[in-house]
């Protein structure tokens, strides 16, 4: 008989546990990684902008600095753009006098 008692014990603690395990995905907190600086390193503002999104609720200052560091890599890519379309036109002004 005690042995019986014993696993309607188990039952009806794990019952308890069932109903303390529903919870919403909102419920849940995730911290972020720092693998997620590299979305406003490779995609820009709009990499900044999404972290900002993500990270806003959690750290208030790391949201703020994406968006910084999303400006930055954007204005960075441009002038990277500017110097090799730039060393491009001027090989093929060379070429040319040739």
């Amino acid at each position: 008989m005690t042995e019986i008692s014993k696993k309607e014990d188990e039952f009806h603690e794990e019952k308890k546990a069932d109903k303390n395990t529903n919870m919403n995905l909102t419920d849940v907190k995730v911290k972020p990684t720092p693998l997620l600086w590299l979305v406003p390193i490779f995609m820009g503002l709009l990499g900044g902008i999404l972290m900002y999104i993500a990270v806003k609720d959690e750290d208030q200052k790391k949201a703020n600095a994406a968006i910084l560091v999303g400006f930055l890599s954007t204005i960075a890519l441009i002038f990277l753009y500017v110097i090799i379309f730039s060393a491009l036109a001027m090989m093929n002004l060379r070429m040319m006098n040739f």
